[in-house]
């Protein structure tokens, strides 16, 4: 449901049942709302709906170092991952021969 529409429809409720002193509970039941999804758009008032997908992190491989990384592989079929993730990280300005966690690792000790 839209945001604006869900605000309105958490303002009709609040408005009259301050109106008609009738509680709250019957009037979202008579709107046909759950109590739980009422009170949710009550505490979620004023905000825009947000997405749960995944959000674009600056760690992520970019579609062309995905489509290198593939005509590499093809190129070399006879090269582990641990190859073509030395060339990933060469392709990125990084050391090669190294996985993320033992890359954090060394350059975590080298700033000591």
């Amino acid at each position: 449901m839209p945001h604006d529409v869900r605000d309105q429809v958490v303002d009709f409720v609040r408005q009259w049942s301050e109106r008609t002193e009738i509680g709250v509970g019957r009037f979202i039941h008579w709107l046909g709302v759950a109590a739980s999804k009422f009170y949710d758009w009550r505490q979620r008032y004023g905000c825009v709906n947000e997405h749960n997908g995944w959000v674009p992190r600056d760690f992520w491989l970019e579609p062309w170092e995905k489509e290198a990384i593939v005509d590499f592989h093809l190129e070399n079929p006879l090269e582990g991952y641990r190859r073509l993730w030395d060339w990933a990280a060469w392709l990125r300005g990084r050391r090669p021969g190294m996985l993320p966690n033992m890359r954090w690792t060394v350059e975590f000790r080298e700033t000591k």
